[in-house]
């Protein structure tokens, strides 16, 4: 009997083991598969676009909180970005201004993201108790409904485009707050633990959990143009070189460096030609430019107080390696002006 004993027992271990092992088995894993791509992504400083209270202190800590987000979730490398200039908190920028840094931080893609809600619902209620002697006991509470939305959109820094954009939400409730606590989140530090521990903190994570996920998707469906690039120079071998010379362009933009303000009138002429006829919206199409380009601008009906020159001019080397480049008159808060190359 003992010995039957000990042979069962002996079966139920070998089971067991088998058993912990199929499992280990099956375990996921944390390589590059389930994180996610290994690119450099820059993030600029969000815009608040929400009209509440709290965007404003909220969009603050946004891309600090995003990069934290990123390094935890996934294997993308995320740079905090800054713009330069005079003004270094400006981030309302264009895809060539988030091109050009994200060069300069030697980035892949670059997140220009923005707080569209940032809103708190609070209700105050009573709850009725036991009655004891005729006298009724009750308690009030609060409770709070948080909503959080984001948007990104993805710029491709190689190719200069926006590969994406991207919404994001987040929502939390708290059925009981304490009526004697204080729910304002004017004077709380939204970067700190505490916030986060909050209705409008939980929200926010939420909302920075799903955009994770989404920037995760993205940049796993993204390849950068250098991969492309062998194919690419076949087909310009074959082609003996003369397509990509008769498709070269260049846009051409006038910018006040110190605010990051582009300047939407101009009149342009390249090599003595008039081509301010081009000049759409703040921007000049180039087409078949000659190796150097002789530039002269004058800017029209400039912005109250900008210090400017009568008429820019300069010349700027273009090699038609790219399908399309940015070429920009920068002008500084002195007033002088550089011809300088964005893409």
């Amino acid at each position: 009997m003992q010995a039957r004993m000990r042979s069962a027992s002996l079966v139920v271990v070998m089971l067991l083991a088998v058993t912990l092992a199929a499992k280990d088995n099956k375990k996921p894993t944390t390589d590059a598969s389930t994180s996610g791509p290994s690119f450099t992504i820059g993030l600029l400083p969000f815009l608040d676009t929400s009209g509440s209270d709290n965007g404003g202190q909220l969009k603050d800590v946004l891309a600090k909180q995003l990069q934290a987000a990123l390094l935890n979730a996934s294997s993308l490398t995320p740079r905090l970005m800054k713009p330069s200039g005079d003004n270094p908190q400006q981030t309302d920028i264009d895809i060539p201004y988030a091109v050009k840094l994200g060069k300069f931080y030697k980035s892949d893609l670059v997140v220009m993201g923005s707080l569209l809600q940032a809103d708190v619902q609070e209700k105050e209620g009573g709850m009725s108790g036991p009655s004891f002697g005729g006298i009724s006991l009750s308690s009030r509470s609060k409770s709070q409904d948080a909503s959080v939305v984001l948007q990104a959109d993805v710029i491709d820094v190689e190719r200069g485009v926006k590969l994406a954009s991207i919404r994001a939400t987040g929502k939390d409730h708290e059925g009981k707050i304490s009526p004697n606590l204080s729910t304002s989140y004017g004077s709380m530090d939204m970067g700190g633990a505490d916030f986060q521990k909050t209705t409008l903190g939980k929200a926010t994570q939420n909302a920075l959990t799903d955009l994770v996920s989404k920037l995760v998707a993205t940049a796993r469906d993204f390849k950068p143009a250098a991969a492309a690039a062998p194919a690419s120079a076949g087909g310009a071998a074959a082609a003996g070189g003369a397509a990509s010379s008769t498709a070269c362009h260049v846009l051409f933009r006038v910018l006040l460096s110190a605010s990051m303000t582009p300047l939407k009138e101009f009149s342009l002429a390249v090599g003595g030609q008039d081509l301010s006829g081009q000049v759409k919206d703040g921007v000049a199409q180039i087409d078949n430019p000659a190796a150097q380009l002789v530039m002269q601008v004058k800017v029209k009906n400039p912005p109250a107080g900008a210090n400017l020159q009568p008429i820019y001019a300069g010349q700027a080397d273009c090699a038609c390696d790219k399908p399309e480049k940015v070429l920009v008159l920068e002008i500084d808060s002195s007033g002088n002006g550089k011809f300088d190359w964005w893409q």
